[in-house]
């Protein structure tokens, strides 16, 4: 992944919003091959400035109908009007693009016969321009899913991000570091106790420590040694568990989403059906990292890797 996009997504990945709380059915994919290349970051040509891309739909259920909203600041991209192309998908399909929001693009449509299909595929092709002068990468964002079925709208608030920059655009600056708290030489009662009362206990000896269902949402726990601990079903999304020890620790249906794990060391921890969702895992070490039944969908992998919107149990 080039260095400027890695950046903006892992900025966008540690604040994303928390509506989502499960993988988006459509995404934006920049190779147009049949299927899902995962091509989440598109480059530009400097002199058009624009790039297609696909809009990809994974097990649709039984539908007549879709609509898609995808967002994007009006001052980095906007869509190009009259590029939108359905698919065959759906038999007799009659196309609706609404731009009449700023910021906001809805392309969709639906045919009037009510012939239905379903499963993975392809719902159509449309385009996007940088802004003029524009030099960094802009974020598209799909925040809004509907599928039109026999008796039933469904209505899906989701989140699947993609980028756009232009070739040979220069590295963006990394996002500045936050002061890193004072590491704490606190074990045992002393530091749940402090963990309790401050929602933070960076450095901590917290090996073995019985702490299923807490609540250490945004908890500061970098280099805590977490060994052993017991963490079913625990609150640590937003946590910053950069460095911690994790080793066969018991994380299983924990909510990690967002979470900060960079460099932390997960050796035989158990996360089976835990959320992951957004999750920075850059620098970690997974050996025998148990991940049955977990959805890595925006996850950014060890190796700076974003996994794709359907990744389960390993980062695709």
């Amino acid at each position: 992944m080039r260095p400027d996009l890695y950046w903006l997504l892992l900025a966008l990945a540690l604040a994303g919003s928390s509506r989502a709380q499960e993988p988006s059915p459509v995404v934006l994919d920049f190779q147009l091959d049949p299927g899902d290349q995962q091509q989440r970051e598109g480059v530009v040509d400097p002199e058009t400035r624009r790039l297609e891309a696909q809009l990809l739909v994974f097990q649709a259920p039984e539908i007549y109908g879709w609509s898609v909203a995808i967002e994007c600041d009006p001052a980095q991209a906007r869509y190009v009007s009259n590029s939108f192309v359905p698919s065959d998908f759906l038999p007799g399909f009659v196309p609706l693009v609404d731009e009449n929001q700023e910021g906001v693009v809805r392309v969709g449509g639906a045919n009037f016969t009510k012939t239905t299909a379903s499963g993975d595929a392809e719902l159509g092709r449309l385009q996007f321009e940088l802004a003029e002068g524009l030099d960094t990468p802009a974020i598209l964002k799909i925040t809004r899913v509907q599928f039109r079925r026999l008796e039933v709208l469904d209505d899906l608030q989701v989140e699947a991000l993609a980028a756009l920059a232009l070739a040979g655009a220069p590295p963006a600056e990394p996002p500045a570091e936050e002061p890193v708290q004072e590491l704490l030489q606190l074990s045992g009662k002393e530091a749940l106790a402090h963990l309790a009362s401050h929602n933070a206990c960076p450095g901590c000896d917290l090996r073995q420590a019985e702490l299923p269902q807490a609540e250490l949402s945004q908890a500061d726990l970098h280099q805590a040694d977490l060994t052993s601990a017991v963490l079913w079903k625990a609150d640590l999304s937003r946590a910053d568990l950069q460095g911690a020890l994790l080793n066969d620790t018991s994380l299983l249906q924990a909510d990690l989403r967002e979470a900060n794990l960079a460099g932390a060391t997960l050796k035989g921890a158990r996360l089976g059906r835990a959320k992951l969702q957004g999750a920075n895992l850059t620098g970690a070490i997974v050996d025998t990292l148990k991940l049955q039944g977990v959805d890595l969908s925006g996850v950014i992998w060890v190796d700076g890797r974003v996994c794709g919107s359907g990744s389960f149990n390993e980062c695709r």
